[in-house]
Parts: structure tokens; sequence; C-alpha cells
């Protein structure tokens, strides 16, 4: 059996980091401009309207329309890049490891159905029986993060080596692959294509989309890394999305596992909702519903295929997933 996580921001703000674009803003805002003015107006653009720019990614490709040419382009995108960086270290440099416990980390993963309501338990674990003759679990991390902080906590070299048993069958974590790179090593950030560019006189100026588009720039660094995620995510039986907003920006993520859900490969999605009163837990419902039509609507899907897709993806809401601090 294959398991394959994909892990956002969410993961780094359950251990206390303040990571959020909204957190970052503030830092930003008290970097140098270094005198340019390109770089001046974008943070009066972020201060003037904080909402519009929850989402950074595609707020830059629709702050585009605003840039006159490709080295403003530029400009922004690497000024933002390497502030976020210095800021994402230093955050990420506060944590006590010490406070943190692995195992709880490694039984999350391996048992990540425990938080899904009871009947959903039951269908997954029925599903799961299908591999039972199969001694081996082989279990993959896919990050949105440029942190590594899910390195620190397991520990070790991470290529490999076996973090324990599922229904007495070897787990084997092979890897934590980084999709958009790491703080000192090819971070990525943009827009899923160019139609998220909405300067649409650069759609065809490679310089421009090299940059700012995701897919695209990560093909021009040449590490095929997206090319061996994707083949982890057509040979899972099971993913699971934590941390990570079903956004626009990362659309080709949710194409691919879109295409592969089904009989053979189940999905499950945490997300976070409001707090709700416990005694009107019917609450949910409709917030499940409504995941996994956003889900669905990001796929390549028919309607007809969406419909059956359904079947297959479960929803947990406000699990307690991946609550690594210890008590004290």
């Amino acid at each position: 059996m294959n398991i394959v996580y994909i892990i956002g921001n969410g993961f780094d703000l359950n251990l206390g980091l303040k990571t959020s674009y909204q957190d970052f803003y503030k830092f930003y805002d008290k970097q140098d401009s270094l005198g340019k003015i390109v770089i001046t107006e974008l943070k009066e653009s972020i201060k003037s309207d904080i909402e519009t720019w929850s989402d950074l990614e595609l707020s830059l490709g629709r702050y585009t329309s605003s840039l006159k040419s490709s080295d403003h382009v530029n400009m922004i995108i690497f000024d933002i890049v390497e502030k976020l960086c210095i800021y994402l270290e230093e955050e990420q440099n506060k944590i006590d490891y010490s406070k943190l416990d692995r195992n709880v980390l490694i039984n999350d993963l391996l048992n990540p159905e425990k938080y899904l309501p009871q009947r959903d338990q039951n269908i997954l674990r029925e599903w799961m029986k299908r591999w039972n003759n199969n001694p081996k679990i082989s279990l993959h991390i896919l990050t949105f993060n440029y942190t590594n902080t899910i390195e620190k906590i397991v520990g070790q070299e991470i290529s490999n080596i076996n973090i324990g048993l599922k229904e007495n069958k070897s787990a084997i974590l092979g890897g934590i692959e980084h999709i958009h790179g790491f703080i000192d090593d090819r971070p990525v950030l943009g827009v899923n294509d160019v139609d998220q560019i909405g300067n649409e006189e650069f759609h065809q100026l490679q310089e421009v989309v090299e940059v700012i588009v995701k897919p695209i720039h990560n093909q021009e660094l040449g590490h095929t890394r997206d090319d061996y995620c994707i083949q982890l995510i057509k040979n899972a039986n099971l993913i699971c999305i934590f941390g990570s907003s079903i956004g626009k920006t990362d659309k080709k993520w949710w194409e691919e596992i879109g295409s592969r859900v089904g009989d053979a490969c189940r999905l499950i999605i945490f997300r976070r909702a409001p707090a709700m009163n416990p005694i009107l837990q019917i609450q949910e419902a409709p917030i499940r519903r409504n995941t996994k039509d956003q889900f669905l609507s990001m796929t390549n899907l028919s309607e007809p295929e969406k419909e059956n897709a359904k079947q297959s993806i479960y929803v947990g809401i406000n699990a307690d997933i991946f609550r690594l601090q210890k008590n004290t």
C-alpha cells in the first residue's frame, strides 16, 4: 500500500510558527526597499488591502497588471522570495524540537483515518484489507513548505527508513519531497499557469513566464522533482491533504490527484473551519460537501466522474492530527 501526504503551511502553523502571509507582511513592510519604487509601490498595495493579499501568489499574478516590464516582475518576485526565506528561517529557528513528540507524528502519518467520523473510519479500514497480503507500507511526504520542520522532527536522514508498524506491516518512509523548494535551495513562488498572470502582455514573454509560473519554473530548473512527485501520486493508494488550501495556484497538483482518486486510491482532506458547538455537529455536513466540491472543481474530471469520485473522498474537520507539543 502506498500512502502519499500533501503538506501545506498548516503543518508549521500547528507547531506555533507565525508563517501566515499576514505575519510575513508585517516583517516585509519593515525591510529596506533600497530606493526601488516598484518595491515601495508593492508594499503600499499590500498595506492598503491586506484582505485581497491573503493569497500572496494569486495576488502577485493579479498585480502584474500594474507592472510595465519584465524587469519589474523579476524585481518584485526576487525581493519577495528573498525576504520570505529570511523570515521563514528566523521563524523555523525558534522551534524547540525537544518539546515536540516524534511518536505522535509517526502515529498520525500511519493512521490518518482515525481522525474521521466513525462511519468513514469503518469504510476505509474495510477497504484497506485488500492489501492484507502485502507485507510493507510505503509512505511519502510531498510538502509545499520551504521549511524543513518535518525532517528535524523525524530526526534522521530521510531515505527509506522504517518508521514503525501499521496492522503488523512494516511502514517505510521513502522520503520528503519539497515541491516548491527549500529556504536555501530553489524556492519557487508564483502562479499555476499563464492565465493567472494579470498582464496579458506578459503571457508570451518567456522571461516572465519562467519566473512566475511555478510548473514552468520547476521545468527550467531541470531537477525533475515534479516528475518524481507526479509518479508518486499516480502510484498512491491513499492520499492525504493537510494544512493546504485547495487553491488555484497549485491547480496542477489537484488535477493530478483528481485523476488518481477512485476505487484504487482514496483521498482524505483535512481542513480547518470555524469552531462549532459540539452538540450541533450536523453543521459539519455541508462543510464536507463543499470541501469535496471545491477540490473537484480544481480537477479536469467530467461531471459524472466528479460524482463517482465523491464516494472516494473523506473530509476531516478541525481534526487534532499533527498536534505534536508534548504535555508538560
